[in-house]
């Protein structure tokens, strides 16, 4: 019984490693919840929105829904990632800076308000259609960049955090830039991820639901 106790104390998480783990939770959960008021406030701007500011903002939110049904797969791939990248390029500068931690909730607010803009632009003007359009279509790849957005914010936050502690602390140990980028790394892997996920959806759903417009 003795031997089980001990490998079950070892097996087990510190009691550092488990407040650790329980924070980043915490602030992924926060920043999701951010970015869903995000998509809330979009939601109830998209009545004055029409269809060629939705092709205006198509860069930075990839809102263009015609696009996805006439758009060459490389086109679409393109847009994707570069609108997913920039938000993440965003908080990673960020979290470069010891200021950063209160710049970055408005990253993943801000691309809330681009997914709210463009679903309610598609629910106002084509009822449920418009709905199926936005949640097989656009929906799976955006939801992939907006869970590498959140992390982006998560890991930008945390930096930033860590870069303000040394610069107070006695020792000034500075925290590690080759593991923050390694994070993000990973990061623009799930933006490639969406991306590509975006492309497929497009390829098989658009040009099918588009008519249905």
């Amino acid at each position: 019984m003795k031997i089980i106790m001990q490998h079950l104390s070892q097996s087990l998480p510190n009691q550092a490693e488990l407040k650790s783990s329980l924070s980043q939770s915490r602030i992924q959960v926060t920043f999701a919840v951010i970015l869903l008021l995000g998509v809330a406030c979009g939601s109830f701007f998209s009545a004055g929105v029409g269809l060629d500011t939705l092709k205006k903002l198509d860069f930075l939110f990839n809102s263009n829904y015609t696009a996805h049904g006439n758009a060459q797969i490389a086109s679409v791939f393109a847009a994707c990632a570069a609108s997913a990248f920039l938000f993440a390029f965003a908080c990673f500068l960020c979290g470069l800076s010891v200021w950063g931690a209160f710049l970055v909730p408005v990253v993943p607010f801000v691309r809330g308000i681009g997914l709210g803009i463009t679903a309610g632009y598609l629910y106002s003007t084509y009822g449920l259609h418009g709905g199926m359009f936005y949640a097989i279509v656009l929906l799976p790849g955006a939801y992939c960049c907006c869970l590498a957005i959140v992390l982006a914010a998560k890991e930008a936050l945390l930096f930033s955090r860590k870069l303000s502690s040394s610069g107070l602390s006695e020792k000034g140990d500075a925290p590690k830039l080759v593991n923050y980028l390694s994070q993000f790394v990973r990061i623009l892997a799930l933006v490639f991820l969406g991306a590509g996920l975006d492309v497929f959806c497009s390829w098989a759903f658009a040009g099918f639901l588009i008519t249905l417009l």
